[in-house]
């Protein structure tokens, strides 16, 4: 049996392995975890949905399970404000119902990882008599692939017995910013995009001189001075300060993103603001073009360079850091 087992004492707890021998684990290295919840290696229980979910993600935020309230130990519903994730997202909210019959939830990436997740369910909704409610809060792992993915979820009883999966399609954002284009290619992606990546818990800053003298980078964020208001268009805008004030965010990444296409040649530079106590960290800086026509434009690579900043190197932004490359843009 797949299934888990489960021991009744006060409240629910949940036996070191599950009926079939797999271990449990800590699950530090799954594509997703799930707060407060158990990760046990293997199958999710249950059989596969009734029905496949749509071409198209709900708006919603609804899941794409079955028409119907299904018979036996079933997820009824499950629910999200919406359907993207972001790169490295954490405490996503996703909350549901299942049958009275079920004691707790089991969740896992269809695609991606090697087991699932199982959390105790909550108690029941007045609204929904004869349901009981569950309330997941999930961090994702920032290398999860860009595009669409299927959340299942399945019910449990408390003999491990399970009966139709539920899925949820989720979008999974790029961690190169493409304004969702890998999940929905009539949407265009940014005209350019300029990404610096590295490996250590350290704040490493992108550093960018536009063609007229001004240099972008996380403190000026925007390729031309921006009164009041939201950047146009056509300004490049760095999307964030990671690792600012030595903060982890989970993503150790600045993106100088370009909505418009740019022209001239730019200046690239990375400068160790802080080591933040780390011996230094290694990078890697890539140019990134939009290329293709309709539905077929995407972003693709047309330049990187890895290379490695030390502590000594360290200068709280007082000059500029580390000369890569001059990238010319053409018309």
């Amino acid at each position: 049996m797949k299934a888990l087992a489960f021991v009744a004492a006060i409240g629910l707890a949940i036996a070191p392995f599950a009926c079939d021998g797999q271990p449990l684990s800590n699950g530090a290295r799954e594509p997703l975890r799930v707060r407060g919840a158990q990760f046990i290696r293997g199958d999710l229980p249950g059989t596969p949905p009734l029905a496949a979910p749509d071409a198209e993600a709900p708006e919603s935020g609804a899941d794409a399970g079955p028409v119907g309230p299904p018979p036996g130990i079933v997820v009824t519903t499950v629910e999200t404000a919406n359907n993207v994730v972001l790169p490295g997202a954490t405490a996503k909210k996703i909350n549901g119902r299942t049958t009275a019959s079920a004691v707790a939830i089991a969740l896992r990436l269809v695609d991606l990882g090697t087991g699932y997740w199982v959390q105790p369910l909550g108690p029941g909704d007045p609204q929904a008599p004869g349901e009981l409610t569950f309330d997941t809060s999930i961090d994702f792992d920032v290398s999860v692939s860009p595009g669409y993915h299927l959340l299942r979820f399945a019910a449990v009883d408390a003999n491990g017995g399970s009966g139709v999966e539920r899925d949820v399609k989720l979008c999974f954002a790029s961690r190169v910013p493409d304004n969702l284009n890998a999940c929905e290619p009539t949407i265009a992606p940014p005209e350019a995009v300029i990404a610096l990546r590295w490996d250590a818990d350290a704040d490493l800053d992108l550093q960018v001189t536009t063609p007229d003298g001004r240099v972008v980078e996380p403190k000026h964020p925007t390729t031309v001075l921006v009164d009041a208001g939201r950047p146009g268009p056509e300004v490049g805008l760095i999307d964030r300060d990671s690792l600012g004030a030595c903060a982890p965010d989970g993503l150790r990444q600045e993106n100088l993103v370009f909505q418009q296409r740019p022209k001239g040649t730019f200046s690239l530079a990375v400068n160790l603001f802080d080591a933040c106590k780390k011996p230094g960290a290694t990078f890697r800086l890539a140019v990134y073009e939009a290329t293709g026509d309709g539905p077929a434009r995407h972003l693709e690579e047309t330049f990187h360079w890895n290379g490695r900043v030390s502590e000594i190197d360290a200068n709280g932004g007082s000059k500029l850091g580390l000369f890569i490359f001059d990238y010319p843009f053409g018309d």
